[in-house]
């Protein structure tokens, strides 16, 4: 959030982008903020709880857990994203065929 305002400050000083697009950066840095407290509050909430409520991989809670062929527990969105990004299998690390 801090570079968000220090990068406002400079491109209102260096006069690089128009008032409309700086207000418009600067709206986008209020959503940023929002949404970093709103994870920064679920975190504190969430900071007890059982380690089997945490993706094993990014070690986030889990909203959407999915148990994986090999019976490892993970979050969906982290699978979709792997899936989308790499061809290997998250529970073993060997390639895995792709379909089409």
């Amino acid at each position: 959030p801090e570079l968000f305002t220090l990068a406002i400050t400079r491109l209102t000083n260096a006069a690089i982008k128009s008032s409309y697009e700086i207000a418009a950066f600067a709206e986008f840095a209020k959503k940023v903020k929002k949404k970093y407290d709103e994870k920064q509050a679920m975190d504190l909430d969430f900071e007890d709880a059982p380690d089997e409520f945490r993706d094993p991989l990014m070690s986030t809670m889990m909203r959407q857990p999915v148990r994986l062929p090999s019976g490892v527990i993970m979050d969906k969105p982290i699978i979709e994203r792997h899936l989308l990004n790499s061809s290997t299998d998250l529970s073993t690390g060997s390639i895995s065929p792709r379909t089409c």
